[in-house]
């Protein structure tokens, strides 16, 4: 499954486990990404939303809060912000130490 496979709301529901109601719940308080629309106004999830819905539910399931996981999908964020940061300082130090 990559990331340009599309599912409706039902299917993404059963593959994680999760009501719809619950998904639209999770979207509205921004957990979960809005997905795009088709032309007849579905929802169409990809990958990316089962990988973060499966996330939240495992959460959910150790007894983390909302606000809690929000902090957590945040520091995810911050911490791949951080190896893309390192990975081009390591390029870009390799570049300076082939000029010097």
């Amino acid at each position: 499954m990559d990331g340009s496979v599309r599912m409706a709301i039902g299917a993404l529901a059963k593959q994680t486990g999760t009501n719809v109601e619950t998904v639209r719940f999770y979207e509205r308080i921004g957990l979960l990404a809005a997905p795009t629309r088709s032309s007849g106004g579905y929802r169409q999830y990809q990958t990316q939303h089962v990988k973060r819905l499966s996330f939240v539910r495992r959460a959910r399931a150790l007894g983390f809060s909302i606000d809690e996981i929000r902090t957590l999908l945040r520091l995810g964020r911050h911490e791949e912000s951080l190896s893309r940061l390192e990975r081009g300082m390591d390029r870009n130090l390799l570049d300076w130490r082939t000029v010097a």
